[in-house]
């Protein structure tokens, strides 16, 4: 029995003790490597299926059905892990691909006042703005100064969310008066 112990004390060296322990180490970051990097792709993989669901509704909706697409782009900016950039990039083209729509239908929509119809294309553009700029920042990989551009984003996309609940308000108002 003595002599088991000998080798294995012979055997088990500081050399072969850090060996060990970095063989431990490696093994754990590989770990939580991949852990990551399934988390991530499930998020990209959600803000895809979420793309395609969005662009179906942009082709058939009317502009309720689109600002409400469009605002729901900052809950979705929310549940984006940090510093994931795939999803933050398609839930972004998704509030892009409406604007057309929604510019297009703000300007000849005769359900609000012109001063409100003013009101939201302006912040409409300046949302398009951030959105643009943001994207231009993540194709340029320039993601050390997404940080404060991403802020602004998010203060703008809540302004336009506040904007557009109002003009949504307008447009159920005008809705229930055609409807009388």
């Amino acid at each position: 029995m003595t002599g088991i112990i000998d080798e294995i004390a012979h055997w088990f060296n500081v050399d072969r003790s850090i060996a060990i322990v970095g063989l431990l180490i490696t093994v754990v970051g590989l770990t939580v490597a991949v852990w990551q990097l399934l988390r991530v792709r499930g998020a990209a993989e959600s803000a895809r299926a979420d793309s395609i669901r969005t662009k179906e509704t942009i082709r058939s909706g009317g502009l309720s059905k689109l600002i409400e697409i469009s605002m729901a782009c900052r809950g979705r900016l929310e549940q984006v892990p940090t510093g994931t950039v795939e999803p933050v990039r398609i839930i972004l083209l998704d509030w892009l691909n409406a604007y057309p729509r929604i510019f297009g239908l703000l300007d000849k929509s005769g359900d609000f006042e012109a001063d409100m119809r003013r009101r939201a294309i302006e912040t409409t553009e300046v949302t398009k703005g951030h959105v643009v700029s943001t994207l231009d920042l993540l194709a340029n990989r320039q993601v050390f100064r997404i940080d404060t551009k991403f802020k602004n984003l998010k203060r703008a996309l809540l302004e336009y969310e506040q904007v557009m609940n109002s003009v949504l308000l307008c447009i159920e108002d005008a809705e229930v008066g055609r409807n009388v």
